[in-house]
């Protein structure tokens, strides 16, 4: 329980009004407090975008990128031929770089890149195929390689890999070609 001599006054839940965190926040906090649900206010407050890529296939109901704030959040991108919309060969290395050139046009359609990108998901079909994926990430990733995540999964349509991202957006003012402000 929070007291009058407690330094930390903006936490105090007693008084009506008062407000999250402190500073210039105007959200307001309402027993239980957790900071997990004034993060979750937080960031429903904060403006998005929709980026679809005209370059590359979308082969399901959901985005392909989404901006917030300085960040793009992308949906798993498997390699798919932009140009045939068929899976990119059979082998997990002529899938995988298709994959990675295709997550490359959506994150450059967000206003990022591929150097810009701070966490993987990459979802591989067979263990096997990890010393081919490692040679990938280094070339792909040659300086300060993101966090990665590597979840072995039954993927369709033969797919054998997929790869979400989340990247730092390059100028967080500006609004991608392909968005919708939301």
């Amino acid at each position: 329980m929070l007291d009058d001599r407690d330094p930390s006054p903006a936490l105090d839940r007693r008084r009506p009004g008062r407000t999250g965190l402190g500073g210039n926040h105007s959200i307001p906090i309402s027993p239980p407090f957790t900071l997990l649900a004034y993060f979750e206010k937080l960031l429903m407050a904060l403006p998005h975008e929709v980026v679809d890529s005209p370059r590359v296939p979308r082969i399901g109901p959901y985005s392909q990128a989404i901006r917030v704030g300085n960040l793009v959040y992308t949906a798993g991108q498997p390699g798919i031929d932009p140009a045939t919309g068929a899976v990119a060969g059979d082998s997990f290395e002529s899938q995988a770089r298709q994959a990675f050139a295709n997550r490359a046009a959506v994150l450059e359609d967000a206003g990022s890149s591929l150097a810009r990108v701070i966490k993987v998901t990459c979802f591989v079909a067979d263990a096997a195929a990890f010393p081919t994926l490692n040679a990938l990430f280094a070339e792909f990733f040659p300086v300060a390689p993101p966090v990665r995540s590597t979840p072995l999964v039954q993927l369709p349509r033969g797919l054998l890999f997929s790869i979400g991202a989340i990247a730092v957006v390059d100028d967080p003012g500006s609004k991608g070609p392909s968005s919708t402000i939301l």
